[in-house]
């Protein structure tokens, strides 16, 4: 919170903002303060990086999505399976008695 305050005392000049680049066309300028401007890139790319962060996990998320749904079926496979095998090896053991 000091660095941004400091940052902010050190930075106080006016800039002028163009919203287009002068080449395109400046349309719209508007005069800020220099950390002003600084503090809304800052974020603004934090912003698109949180966002494109989140959409390459997406991938991911979505292949454990899919491993956990097999895991689940193939967990009800196995607790079939032996459900079966102990009902066989207790009338095997009921024969040899």
């Amino acid at each position: 919170m000091l660095f941004l305050a400091t940052c902010g005392l050190a930075n106080t000049h006016a800039v002028n903002f163009y919203v287009i680049p002068v080449a395109l066309g400046n349309i719209i300028e508007i005069k800020l303060p220099l950390f002003i401007v600084m503090f809304i890139s800052i974020f603004i790319g934090l912003m698109f990086g949180c966002i494109i962060e989140f959409n390459r996990g997406s991938y991911y998320r979505r292949l454990v999505k899919e491993d956990k749904k097999i895991i689940k079926d193939l967990s009800n496979k196995l607790y079939v399976l032996k459900k079966r095998t102990k009902s066989e090896e207790d009338d095997i053991l009921a024969l040899l008695d």
